[in-house]
């Protein structure tokens, strides 16, 4: 695969495969920084609310899709002495920070590695409790600069979860077409200068400002449009490292298969930061609390057939003052929880929102074939003509 780094000696590339915990060293990958194991200030986003409803199913066998710093995996095996934690991460950092857990929680935690809608598939339990996805980049990837998801120090603009495949984000830029740019940026980043910043980008492939993430920065900075809450480069790098891991697709394929692997009556909790990732939650989570099946006639009875879930939180729910006061990376999280009610498998249509194909293709370096991508969604400036 274009792009892909070189694999690590005793590392698994493949997704979906389960590593022998301790086996991954802290050497890191060759051109890369050491893993980082020891970032401080990580703070698991609404701990105490995921952890309600996830009581609910105690003891249990849970599923966490994001295994990030380890927070949540920690607090649901602290929950119960008979709880166990089966923990997904495709980040190499990961790894190291789960064999430390795996060490005071022998027997009752499991880490596979890989992306999430993939590695599903070779989780060891067939069914769980409780499902937890906690979104976005993790704490340890913004505070390690050399990962190039922060714009605060110089570094390679990488932005890859996964450093060991696809295409980093310098090179997902100089690859793609300005119409792949502008989709990026319109529908993903909700940029409301879309067009400049598509533009400014297109006209500086083959610079150096591209390659790094204080020249990326500065660049953006120049056409994104300024506000006093956030530096203005900041939705354009949100939005094309949600191109370069092709997270919106990810997250609308692990949706279902997540669902799929409740038990009756088990939890699957979300939390996101990102209005997009949001919408697409909601869509489903719409999907599974509603029925289109006519009502039956049983015994001369009207009964109206059960939705395959239930909303355990009517409104989306928030993180708490305190919390938004020592965590300010929690300010934009937003949690939905649905209950599985139906011990029957239902039919469960992936939440789309936009068409992803085209960036996809450019992401994994396959090329591109030029497409309108429709979307809810425009920037109330530059909208399409």
């Amino acid at each position: 695969m274009v792009g892909a780094t070189p694999q690590r000696p005793g590392s698994a590339t493949a997704t979906g495969q389960q590593v022998v915990i301790g086996a991954t060293g802290a050497a890191g990958i060759e051109g890369m920084p050491p893993f980082n194991t020891t970032t401080p200030g990580h703070i698991s986003v609404m701990k105490d609310e995921v952890l309600d409803f996830l009581a609910l199913r105690y003891p249990g066998n849970f599923l966490d899709m994001t295994f990030g710093g380890g927070g949540h995996t920690r607090a649901i095996l602290e929950g119960h002495k008979d709880n166990t934690v089966t923990a997904i991460d495709c980040d190499p950092d990961a790894a190291p920070r789960a064999a430390l857990l795996n060490k005071e929680y022998a027997g009752r935690f499991t880490f596979v590695d890989g992306f999430f809608d993939e590695a599903i598939e070779a989780t060891p339990k067939a069914t769980f409790d409780g499902v937890l996805f906690d979104l976005g980049v993790s704490s340890f990837q913004l505070d390690t600069a050399e990962r190039g998801f922060s714009f605060r120090k110089e570094a390679p603009a990488d932005m890859r979860m996964n450093p060991r495949t696809g295409t980093p984000a310098w090179k997902f830029i100089e690859e793609a077409s300005l119409q792949t740019l502008e989709t990026v940026l319109r529908d993903w980043a909700e940029e409301p200068r879309w067009r400049a910043v598509a533009q400014a980008l297109h006209m500086a492939k083959g610079s150096p400002a591209l390659a790094t993430t204080l020249g990326l920065a500065t660049l953006v900075g120049k056409h994104a449009q300024h506000t006093h809450r956030i530096n203005p480069a900041t939705r354009t790098f949100m939005g094309l490292r949600m191109a370069v891991n092709d997270e919106i697709g990810r997250l609308e394929r692990a949706l279902p298969k997540a669902f799929g692997r409740l038990k009756q009556d088990g939890v699957l909790a979300v939390i996101s930061f990102h209005s997009v990732e949001d919408r697409v939650v909601k869509l489903f989570f719409r999907e599974v609390t509603h029925t289109s099946e006519p009502i039956k006639i049983v015994k001369g009875m009207k009964v109206k057939p059960h939705a395959p879930a239930k909303l355990l939180l009517k409104k989306v729910g928030r993180p708490e003052k305190d919390e938004k006061a020592t965590n300010a990376r929690s300010r934009s999280a937003k949690l939905r929880v649905v209950q599985r009610i139906s011990a029957s498998k239902p039919s469960l249509p992936s939440a789309k929102i936009v068409l992803s194909e085209t960036i996809l293709d450019a992401a994994q370096g396959r090329g591109e074939q030029p497409s309108a991508a429709p979307t809810q969604r425009s920037a109330k400036s530059g909208q399409r003509k």
